[in-house]
């Protein structure tokens, strides 16, 4: 069955990752009907390097520059929303610019797709994720194994198993694939959200209140992200910093997704824990910005509820 894929990557000042990342996409076995670069006003000369590389005169990808950094999550939104309002397709391939798809990557998440629609043939489905690598061979990205039982299921999340295909409940954006039909149902993502916890909300959200989601582990693709190993948040000046979005989003997730009691014990817990960073890191700012993540997620929750209800107002009036 042949379904019309678009790719959308999100980038911001890694263009030797970007061109290695095009250049994957190119050599897709499964045909690619379009390609959208989103470029977060990158100031390392990315489009310059696209342009040499002959990538932005090709007629398959398009270029989008914004003109300010809205994030990894802003990046999305506009991209996915430029596909949405110019593009007919059937999925939405969507990949930050560090993530390098195998040549067979789209082949074996679209046969994944056949074999869940061969065997339940009305069955819709809202988006399959790819098994991600690291470069050490580890795997990484992982994403959580969808233990809800939906009424029509016999076997849940164990029905594909035998065949490498997992129900799942939520991933990264590390090379996820979002049907029409997702979008159209349970619209795009929260562009505020800037960076961290935007693609746990949007998956749970599409598998939440549209269809099932699958991870398709033939397909594979590589992560080529700066730490390899654990990412420490309290030692890192720029990750230190971006501690407040992750405190604020998945303070926010939580209380969306499982209540304000359970979103309360949450922000608690998460300040506790945290607080004890200072103990062995001389100087570290991170419980300033766990503490003002927190607030602002309690604080704003309603801004940033209303805008996901409003994305999805035919499911949730």
């Amino acid at each position: 069955m042949d379904q019309v894929v678009v790719a959308v990557v999100a980038t911001y000042n890694r263009k030797e990752l970007l061109c290695e990342c095009l250049d994957a996409l190119l050599r897709q076995t499964y045909r690619l009907y379009k390609i959208v670069v989103v470029d977060n006003a990158s100031t390392d000369g990315t489009h310059d390097a696209l342009e040499a590389g002959g990538y932005v005169s090709r007629d398959e990808i398009c270029y989008l520059r914004l003109s300010k950094n809205i994030g990894g999550a802003g990046g999305f939104y506009e991209g996915m929303k430029y596909v949405q309002n110019n593009i007919s397709y059937d999925w939405q391939w969507i990949m930050d610019d560090d993530t390098i798809p195998y040549e067979d990557s789209l082949e074996q998440l679209m046969r994944g797709y056949g074999t869940i629609v061969g065997t339940h043939p009305q069955r819709k489905v809202s988006f399959l994720a790819s098994a991600i690598y690291l470069e050490n061979g580890t795997m990484g990205n992982w994403p959580v194994v969808d233990l809800r039982r939906l009424h029509d299921e016999k076997i849940g999340w164990l029905e594909f198993a035998d065949r490498g295909i997992l129900k799942i409940h939520d991933a990264a954006f590390t090379s996820i694939a979002v049907s029409h039909f997702a979008v159209s149902k349970c619209g795009l993502p929260c562009r505020d959200f800037f960076i961290w916890g935007d693609d746990y909300e949007y998956t749970t959200r599409l598998s939440t209140y549209c269809a099932p989601a699958y991870c398709v582990s033939k397909s594979k693709a590589l992560h080529k992200r700066i730490n390899v190993g654990w990412i420490d948040t309290a030692t890192s000046p720029m990750r230190i910093r971006f501690t407040y979005y992750n405190a604020r989003n998945y303070t926010i997730n939580t209380i969306f997704y499982n209540g304000w009691w359970k979103g309360l014990k949450y922000a608690v817990v998460r300040l506790l824990l945290s607080y004890r960073t200072i103990r062995y890191v001389k100087g570290c700012s991170k419980w300033r910005y766990e503490v003002l993540g927190v607030l602002s997620g309690l604080f704003s929750y309603r801004r940033f509820a209303n805008f996901i209800r409003r994305e999805m107002c035919d499911v949730i009036p």
